[in-house]
């Protein structure tokens, strides 16, 4: 079994910056796992947006977010200069007589849309999910925890295609109208609800006071925060427990 990891950019073609992960996870990822899933028994995505300096040399920083993928081929319209990037990762586990097959079809996908990548690579997931981040110094398995982990996040990608639909050529996350439970209008405020029920880990809110300003910028991660904030000042992480 091989394990790969492709990194999709999404373009200026994109749709709006709610549904721009959405289109890539729906016409990319969704068509592959329904293709060769038989074939990819773990997979997991997840969604990045950076910062993009307005100059081509990187910091020693960016340098760290960039070095999964030939980042300066990346056609200009998918790394706007003082603007946000918007990339997926997509992690898969391949048979060995699939790669080629499954690599394929993937770049075909990509090349159908108006995505972009630079290639796909080998991935470790024993290094990814097995290391600190994941398993402390307790841990006496950590190949054991980082296929643990690996299954963890791939029965959440899982979900996320179950709950995925298309409406009107754009894709959209399922809709729930328990709204006591789920204000935001999905399910998934209900699983994180009850991951933090299980496990005690609070949420944590980033809140910023603005330079020169009287206002208060609340954010779900401190990248948001920049976001809407145009002068954000220091940022205190205000823990809400479940």
């Amino acid at each position: 079994m091989l394990e790969r990891q492709v990194r999709i950019f999404a373009s200026s073609g994109q749709p709006d910056e709610e549904g721009w992960a959405e289109s890539i996870i729906g016409n990319i990822i969704k068509p592959v796992i329904a293709k060769f899933g038989d074939r990819i028994p773990l997979f997991w995505f997840s969604r990045y947006a950076i910062l993009m300096p307005d100059r081509e040399e990187p910091t020693e920083e960016e340098l760290n977010d960039i070095g999964d993928c030939a980042f300066w081929k990346i056609p200009k319209e998918c790394r706007v200069p003082g603007k946000f990037h918007r990339s997926i990762r997509f992690r898969f586990s391949v048979e060995n007589n699939s790669k080629k097959q499954v690599e394929d079809f993937i770049v075909y996908k990509v090349a159908s849309s108006t995505a972009c990548i630079s290639g796909i690579i080998e991935y470790s997931s024993l290094v990814d999910l097995g290391g600190d981040r994941f398993a402390g110094p307790s841990c006496q398995d950590t190949r054991g925890r980082s296929i643990l982990v690996f299954k963890y996040l791939n029965s959440i990608c899982r979900l996320v295609l179950d709950y995925l639909y298309k409406n009107r050529d754009i894709y959209k996350i399922e809709e729930n109208d328990q709204l006591n439970l789920n204000p935001d209008k999905t399910a998934f405020q209900s699983l994180h609800h009850l991951l933090c029920n299980i496990t005690g880990v609070p949420t944590f809110v980033p809140c910023s006071i603005d330079s020169g300003a009287a206002n208060i910028t609340i954010g779900v991660t401190t990248l948001s925060i920049a976001k809407i904030s145009s002068n954000p000042g220091v940022v205190y992480r205000v823990p809400v427990q479940f």
